[in-house]
């Protein structure tokens, strides 16, 4: 209604102006086509004053909303933050039943319960990004089949933290033979690489333990990129998998194996229709761009 007002009030200062203007040109004594000429001139200058004095009245309007609008939001911040984990925890419950339109979002049991109890701390944790693994499967004489694979990724800090070491743990009995792993951290000047080789390798099989490399405290920073090589061995008809240990936004996987052997999969994903697949005669290959949770990935196994 003021913003109306305003316009109104300007209009009619314009038009009192024109009219000024018209009768001054009518009791001049100069020719037609001059006066034409010096009040299209004033008109012009009026219509832009009258601009400019609209444009600050408005932009002081502007200002005062968004500042006021800021002003709302530091203040509704700063409550939040005052409140208790319990406290918070209950306004969202409150929210999601709000958008949802119905109470039973916030029965206990339920998977907004669930949700709360196993997966809303995820938030809030290093994670893994752009996570590729390139796996290829050749036939030996004894009938196994002697694997390479190496893997990398990239850490992301989350909350001013992330992952501390980097472990590689075989189920029990999956490897036939462990002979060579090395882990690179880091890119450039600034990296670590470590090498295992078979002796060392055999005593982490015996023990059914882990490789377990600590990341050094000079490369803790976002975006590390992490590799990892191995070399080993296991029976044809094994059954593989590969499962995220982190949450993992982005993943990449690439087999190779003998053309004389079929391949069996079944991506573990969240939401399997984003995952992009071939599958052809010696080569299976699958991209997800999407999020992972942890324990998600894929497993695979061959037969002749």
């Amino acid at each position: 209604m003021k913003n109306k007002t305003n316009l109104c009030v300007g209009i009619v200062i314009v038009l009192i102006g024109i009219v000024i203007l018209m009768w001054g040109s009518y009791y001049d004594e100069k020719p037609l086509m001059e006066n034409a000429k010096s009040f299209a001139q004033a008109l012009g200058c009026s219509i832009i004053l009258a601009g400019i004095f609209g444009v600050v009245l408005e932009w002081k309007s502007v200002r005062d909303y968004f500042g006021k609008r800021l002003s709302e939001i530091i203040l509704e911040d700063d409550y939040l933050k005052r409140l208790s984990k319990d406290r918070l925890r209950n306004l969202f419950l409150s929210i999601q039943r709000h958008i949802f339109d119905t109470d039973d979002v916030k029965k206990e049991g339920g998977f907004l319960d669930y949700f709360n109890r196993h997966l809303h701390g995820y938030i809030v944790q290093p994670y893994r990004e752009n996570v590729s693994a390139e796996m290829s499967f050749t036939e030996n004489n004894s009938g196994s089949l002697d694997v390479k694979d190496k893997i990398s990724y990239r850490c992301r800090k989350m909350n001013g933290q992330i992952q501390e070491f980097v472990q590689v743990k075989p189920e029990k009995d999956e490897f036939l033979s462990w002979t060579y792993t090395s882990v690179t951290l880091g890119t450039g000047d600034k990296k670590f690489f470590e090498e295992y080789k078979e002796s060392d390798l055999n005593k982490i099989l015996e023990n059914d333990s882990s490789l377990k490399v600590n990341i050094p405290d000079d490369l803790k920073c976002d975006n590390l990129k992490v590799e990892i090589e191995q070399h080993y061995s296991i029976k044809c008809s094994k059954l593989q998998s590969w499962q995220m240990s982190h949450p993992t936004r982005g993943f990449k996987v690439s087999i190779s194996y003998p053309v004389t052997m079929n391949i069996d999969t079944l991506p573990l994903l969240e939401v399997r229709d984003e995952a992009t697949i071939t599958n052809q005669p010696g080569y299976y290959g699958i991209t997800y761009n999407e999020w992972m949770l942890p324990q998600s990935g894929i497993t695979w196994t061959f037969d002749k």
